[in-house]
């Protein structure tokens, strides 16, 4: 079922009830979705339309300001929820967009954190700190260019972003200028068995 098939009928902070319908035969898809949080800001599904992710804030707190934002994730088909409450952000969440082969989920709040999740068990793979144009209590456009290795902000001013491995890796090497030591493979990557991963550079 293509993302355009299905309708999200509610995106309000006081009711917090997610309803997917069907827009070609106007028939609930499933029980309606109770997200749980004191606030809704975004939706988001996956390329294949098999996984809604939302956001919205866990407490609010002086003046309905966000001290906890959350990133839900829930099965399209029944309704249930994927996994707990990713609670990471410390602050409203503005934006949220999966790459395009699903691997990833990406998050953006308020403080300037925009984290990438692992779908497969929907953990955080990392952050990075946004600062460019950056306009608090401002929605984001969020999308990931079609090979999944950047990820584009846009509000105002275009930011780009390097998030596929080669990319981490080629930062990495280039910071480090080094290879990691049998020590640190160690400490950082027990399960791993050790190889060089950055090019020799030149004296």
């Amino acid at each position: 079922m293509a993302t355009n098939e299905i309708l999200n009928s509610r995106l309000n902070c006081s009711l917090v009830e997610i309803r997917l319908w069907d827009t070609r035969t106007g028939e609930l898809l499933v029980e309606p979705i109770q997200s749980q949080t004191s606030q809704l800001n975004v939706l988001a599904f996956s390329q294949d339309s098999q996984v809604l992710a939302t956001v919205g804030c866990g407490y609010i707190y002086r003046d309905y300001e966000c001290d906890q934002g959350e990133v839900r994730v829930y099965d399209v088909a029944s309704g249930q929820p994927l996994a707990q409450p990713m609670a990471d952000h410390t602050e409203n969440v503005v934006g949220l967009a999966f790459s395009p082969d699903g691997k990833m989920l990406a998050s953006l709040s308020d403080e300037k954190n925009l984290i990438l999740w692992d779908t497969s068990q929907w953990h955080a793979l990392g952050q990075l700190n946004s600062e460019d144009g950056w306009m608090p209590n401002y929605q984001y456009f969020m999308a990931f260019s079609p090979d999944n290795y950047h990820l584009y902000l846009a509000s105002g001013v275009l930011s780009d972003y390097s998030v596929g491995p080669q990319q981490w890796k080629a930062a990495a090497c280039q910071i480090a200028n080094r290879d990691l030591t049998q020590v640190e493979w160690e400490q950082y990557l027990p399960d791993q068995p050790y190889q060089t991963v950055c090019p020799v550079q030149n004296p």
